[in-house]
């Protein structure tokens, strides 16, 4: 993984670092289990204070998303991510045990193999016949974008009969009781690695389990990132902080510019309504929709997202 910090964003270096990490966990690039520079390691590398990068480590590790081995490093949390070979492993010795025990419990009530054979195949007839639709829970930080991923968890999992119902996590914290038939007839929930902790404080052990998932930047946002021209003045307008930088790395990696991109916080109205009269391109990070109606008419803008990843959204599928 390659480090970097911008100096000239208004934005802090711990903010910078934290977005990276939680980026690149969310996002694939460091995986479960895997391990972190050291804390002196990463300062040199990026030229911070240790105590920095302490900060940013120890945020972190409270939030689940690393875990602290003592005198071993600082590693991407396990539970962070459902994480394929082993996950599909343990459930397939799971299921196993399922069918040994069951077949085990016929024999002693006296049914033969045969009948066992039989009633397997009508039970599982049944079950096809019946086409029970399955709920799970979608849960995000804004509406629109959770309302794209629960469309796009049901597509990716076609040939289940599938209801994905997206929440965001504001309504969890405000209106759980309201909210409580719609999340004791789930399966289970999903959600982006960044909040799986919050979301599993409000809903495990008592309601639901809850998951994380995987993402990637969406096949619209790579063309039109692509589609700028390297004369084209850019604008960035984030909710936080700390995805800035990202988004910058992301614009540099796809477009190809000659104008150094202005930032903007959606929380800086002003600054944020000076720099729509200066730019060509505006890149609005989901949840920051609020700014296309300060923009001058005529101007080009997208918004900057991303989608959940087909593999880790697969995974699932043993589960329902």
């Amino acid at each position: 993984m390659e480090w970097k910090i911008e100096r000239d964003l208004p934005i802090p270096i711990a903010e910078q670092i934290t977005g990276q990490i939680v980026y690149a966990i969310s996002f694939g690039t460091l995986q479960p289990g895997e391990a972190l520079p050291s804390i002196r390691e990463l300062a040199g590398i990026l030229k911070v204070s240790p105590v920095t990068i302490s900060k940013v480590y120890r945020e972190l590790i409270k939030k689940s998303l690393l875990v602290s081995k003592p005198y071993i490093g600082v590693f991407v949390n396990e539970l962070g991510v459902i994480n394929g070979q082993n996950f599909e492993e343990i459930t397939h010795q799971n299921l196993q045990t399922i069918f040994i025990n069951a077949i085990r419990q016929a024999k002693l009530m006296g049914y033969s193999t045969e009948e066992i054979r039989a009633a397997f195949s009508q039970a599982d007839l049944n079950l096809a016949n019946a086409d029970i639709q399955k709920t799970i829970l979608v849960i995000s930080n804004f509406y629109d974008a959770t309302h794209y991923y629960a469309l796009e968890i049901e597509s990716i999992l076609e040939g289940i009969n599938l209801k994905a119902v997206p929440l965001i996590l504001t309504d969890l914290k405000t209106r759980l009781p309201e909210l409580l038939p719609q999340i004791k007839n789930a399966q289970f929930a999903v959600t982006v690695p960044e909040r799986l902790q919050e979301v599993r404080e409000i809903l495990e052990p008592d309601y639901c389990r809850v998951l994380a998932i995987a993402f990637e930047l969406s096949q619209t946002t790579i063309k039109q990132l692509s589609a700028i021209t390297p004369d084209q003045k850019v604008g960035i307008v984030s909710t936080y902080p700390e995805y800035v930088n990202t988004m910058l790395n992301e614009l540099t990696a796809y477009g190809p510019i000659t104008h150094t991109p202005i930032v903007a916080l959606l929380s800086q109205e002003e600054r944020v309504k000076k720099m729509l009269l200066e730019i060509d391109v505006l890149i609005y990070a989901s949840g920051s929709e609020i700014v296309k109606e300060w923009a001058p008419k005529g101007l080009e803008m997208f918004e900057f997202l991303h989608t959940p990843k087909p593999d880790s959204v697969n995974r699932l599928r043993p589960l329902l």
